[in-house]
């Protein structure tokens, strides 16, 4: 509450013994305009006597109003009373009761708080105040010589003239020659380490002194200088190669996940007897797992699959079911008919399915929770959907009324028309944002490149007909693993060999890998036509390939004729000369069933692990350093995990095998 104040005078008082007291107020209305906030205005209402008689009149209002509690009214004179507002940020309408003995009145009190409003300067080197009277913000130069800070963190010192900061350039010298000393403007000084020049001699190394910079210094003694075996060793000793013999020890070949590490013994490469493939969980499956290709996928550490009842929480319907990568089962959630899916992928945090060819349905891989079902426009092969590098799903669908188009699909069930694209049955996508389409049925291979305005450029040709893949790697698109072609319209980059053998030979479309350098088939290779080959007739056999040239780097038997050999999952090895991971199920001429993870290189089989147990593989995936599989054995359907993180998996962007044709993996 603030304090008020009056004042009156007397005027022309007679003395009378008995006389009229009575007043009135020269204003009924008072506005105090616009005040800014926690200030305090000031506007006055006169009291004027009607008679000759003093009045006593009190006075009463509210907050944020305030006057004084009574005054007196000379008579015939007149009194001044202060009234008070004591401005909020919002208006405020009061009123001033005025009442004596016998009369009573009232004065309408309204004001406008104001707020300063906030006037922060646009840039440096500017100063800014909010300017009541306009309402708005002034701004003008700083003072000549004001200090500043300058933009970006490799200028300091910064002072203002002409109203830009200006600064000096920071110094970032370490004083350490075995560094590269620069400056990023959102990071300021940066140091890199040197890398200094390699020295021929390979038992010279690299070394870098603080004051000198750059040298040369021994390698280490027993550092490897040529080849190695376990009878003669290349070794490093003060600087020199020298020819030593093999000392009993030396490490000769690596741990496998079924066999440990080899070592020298006697010239000969000692290995620990091979064992089986030791699982590090073995969890019941409830229901019936649905094993149309991929059937198992990991993402994220987690598992997902599409099993149909009975399932473990008492349902008969189909459901996404997910694990964690440590066998605990994250959800169950089956689907709203109760039908059967085929899972696609997992990818931008969303599960796909494909509902009978023509509903594409998302679900969150947090949760399992349904966010979109959308019927397509057509019908949809699987090999036709693709996962988008921002979480959306590519689809190629087919209808004998509309033709053939790519649609894009978004988590909320939103899509677009992306272009025609008709008989596309392989879709496969980059991680520039664009989508490729081939038509075996026309040969026609179709690019579609973002715009900045929404839409899509498109580049058409003529790839060939009839091949059944497609992969794209650096935005190159490889088609039927024989074609390479760029992204523009230009014509193949090279055209293999691989399928010109004749009609003997087929290519395991579901199963068509790239890293960056090496890409790798897989080719059933029989005598006899492939219309009358029988499974008992044929070869599989794994080729790598130079992609950057198109020529055969090596090949090898993965199954031979009579075992029935079947491919169940691959997954690129980083090893010279590229190499192969592969999950094989045969049936040995000997009789039985016999499933294991193997690994082929240059040529070769590195690697031969069995499963321990009676059983068929279902499905199989290698996920965070694991292997997981879906087996069938005489007890029922097992998920089970096997460490292979000594495995050195590629992880450069290589497709998805067994599933969706084109879908990638993260790059690092």
């Amino acid at each position: 509450m603030v304090f008020m104040a009056a004042a009156g005078c007397r005027c022309n008082d007679g003395g009378t013994s008995k006389v009229d007291a009575t007043f009135v107020p020269q204003q009924t209305r008072i506005d105090f305009g616009r005040v800014r906030e926690d200030d305090t205005a000031r506007r006055s209402v006169v009291l004027a006597a009607t008679g000759k008689g003093d009045v006593e009149v009190a006075l009463s209002v509210g907050a944020p109003f305030g006057a004084v509690s009574h005054v007196t009214v000379p008579g015939s004179g007149q009194v001044t009373v202060e009234v008070l507002f004591v401005a909020s940020d919002a208006f405020a309408e009061g009123t001033l009761t005025l009442d004596s003995a016998t009369q009573h009145y009232s004065v309408t009190l309204t004001g406008q708080g104001v707020r300063p409003k906030d006037c922060p300067p646009s840039r440096s080197c500017r100063v800014a105040h909010y300017d009541f009277d306009s309402d708005s913000c002034k701004e003008a130069p700083s003072p000549e010589g004001a200090q500043c800070e300058p933009d970006g963190l490799c200028l300091e010192k910064g002072e203002c003239h002409a109203g830009v900061c200006q600064g000096v350039a920071r110094s970032c010298d370490d004083h350490d020659a075995c560094t590269i000393d620069a400056c990023a403007s959102d990071v300021g000084c940066v140091q890199a380490a040197r890398v200094c020049p390699l020295p021929s001699n390979p038992c010279r190394v690299a070394s870098c002194d603080s004051d000198q910079g750059c040298g040369e210094a021994d390698a280490p003694i027993g550092t490897v200088c040529g080849a190695v075996n376990c009878v003669m060793a290349h070794l490093c000793f003060a600087g020199q190669c020298k020819t030593v013999p093999t000392p009993d020890g030396f490490l000769c070949s690596p741990k496998s996940p079924c066999q440990g590490e080899g070592r020298c013994m006697n010239q000969q490469c000692v290995k620990p007897d091979a064992g089986t493939l030791s699982p590090e969980f073995v969890l019941g499956i409830s229901g019936q797992p649905v094993f149309e290709a991929p059937g198992l996928l990991g993402a994220g550490g987690n598992l997902f699959a599409e099993v149909c009842g009975p399932l473990a929480d008492g349902g008969d319907s189909c459901a996404l079911v997910s694990w964690t990568g440590s066998g605990f089962e994250r959800f169950t959630v089956p689907h709203l008919d109760g039908g059967a899916r085929q899972l696609l992928h997992v990818a931008g945090g969303q599960v796909a399915f494909l509902a009978q060819g023509s509903t594409l349905e998302l679900y969150a891989a947090r949760n399992g929770a349904l966010t979109a079902a959308v019927p397509l426009a057509g019908v949809a092969f699987a090999s036709a959907v693709s996962a988008g590098n921002v979480g959306e799903v590519f689809v190629g669908a087919q209808s004998s009324d509309a033709g053939g188009a790519v649609w894009r699909v978004f988590s909320d069930g939103g899509q677009s028309r992306v272009g025609d694209a008709l008989g596309a049955m392989y879709l496969a996508t980059d991680e520039h944002g664009s989508v490729h389409a081939y038509a075996p049925d026309s040969g026609a291979l179709s690019a579609f490149s973002p715009l900045d305005d929404g839409g899509y450029a498109v580049v058409s040709r003529d790839a060939g007909r009839g091949y059944a893949s497609l992969v794209v790697v650096n935005q190159q698109a490889w088609v039927g693993a024989t074609s390479f072609f760029p992204p523009d319209a230009g014509v193949a980059l090279w055209h293999g060999t691989l399928l010109d053998g004749g009609p003997g030979l087929g290519l395991e479309n579901a199963a068509v890998l790239a890293d960056d350098n090496t890409g790798i088939v897989f080719l059933t290779e029989c005598s006899s036509p492939l219309t009358s080959c029988l499974p008992s007739e044929r070869t599989v056999a794994a080729h790598a390939i130079d992609l950057a040239s198109g020529a055969d780097l090596w090949k090898v038997t993965v199954a031979d004729a009579g075992e029935v050999g079947t491919l169940k999952h691959a997954a690129q090895l980083v090893v010279p000369l590229g190499g192969v991971a592969t999950v094989t199920q045969r049936h040995p001429l000997d009789g039985g069933v016999q499933a294991a993870l193997e690994a082929y290189g240059n040529g070769q089989r590195l690697m031969f692990c069995p499963f321990a147990g009676e059983g068929t593989v279902q499905a199989a995936v290698f996920e965070s350093g694991l292997l997981y599989t879906v087996f069938a054995r005489d007890a029922g359907y097992t998920l089970e995990a096997y460490d292979v993180a000594v495995m050195p998996f590629s992880n450069q962007g290589w497709p998805v095998p067994n599933g969706v044709s084109g879908a990638r993996r993260a790059r690092p």
